[in-house]
């Protein structure tokens, strides 16, 4: 949180803004967690498995 503070600090963004960019972070802080982690995952791996995995998890979304 104290990155998000000096971040809206730094951007002289107004106390409400900054108030509603907190409650926003905090009720979704485990989504963007899990957000992240799929990224720092999907960055390792080469870019056939990547394809490969995308298939497989949006398969339904796309073909069905």
């Amino acid at each position: 949180m104290t990155q998000i503070n000096t971040t809206i600090s730094l951007l002289n963004l107004t106390e409400d803004m900054g108030e509603r960019i907190r409650d926003f972070v905090v009720e979704n802080q485990d989504g963007l967690d899990s957000m992240n982690e799929l990224s720092r995952f999907m960055s390792v791996l080469s870019p056939s498995l990547k394809l490969e995995i995308l298939n497989h998890e949006f398969y339904e979304c796309v073909w069905l």
